[in-house]
């Protein structure tokens, strides 16, 4: 596990990580998200593309990171991104999207709060990638009436019909 830089708990903490399949724009967003001073980043993922990781476990792993940690995010990178937000959604207070543009980024952290963002490696370039993620990091949920209403919707679900309303 690496982390850019160290800061105080004031900081916004992203946890990061991949399968070998999203190693390596994983990488290349990691060093993109260096630059800012307001982020402590972690990388969870694999070292190597040759290291065949399933993504489940690191998903499981930055899941229960953002978790532990609250008001930060995690970001995970792998081929097509259904495994990881799928897996992700299991972990109750998750709420993964797969990014495939910055305005579901924007919609998913805007509207439904998303906390970990599924980056699909295989459908998008790296210019791609980072307006996604950096979309993701910026935008902040708004308690608007429209979110309050879905937000209430869903958790109904969950407790009446006992299913996890985010799958």
């Amino acid at each position: 596990m690496k982390s850019v830089k160290a800061f105080s708990d004031n900081h916004l903490k992203i946890f990061i990580g991949s399968d070998n399949d999203g190693y390596e724009i994983k990488n290349r967003i990691y060093v993109s998200l260096g630059v800012p001073s307001d982020l402590l980043i972690t990388d969870i993922g694999v070292e190597s593309s040759e290291i065949q990781t399933d993504a489940s476990i690191i998903t499981g792993i930055i899941s229960s990171l953002v978790l532990e940690n609250i008001e930060s995010k995690g970001i995970l990178f792998c081929k097509w991104g259904i495994e990881t937000s799928i897996m992700a959604n299991k972990f109750d207070g998750i709420r993964a999207i797969v990014g495939i543009n910055t305005d579901i980024a924007m919609i998913g952290r805007e509207i439904y709060n998303a906390n970990i963002l599924c980056i699909p490696t295989e459908i998008l370039n790296f210019e791609s990638v980072r307006d996604i993620v950096r979309t993701f990091i910026d935008t902040k949920f708004v308690n608007s009436m429209e979110s309050i209403r879905k937000s209430y919707i869903m958790e109904n679900l969950q407790t009446q019909w006992g299913i996890k309303w985010w799958i």
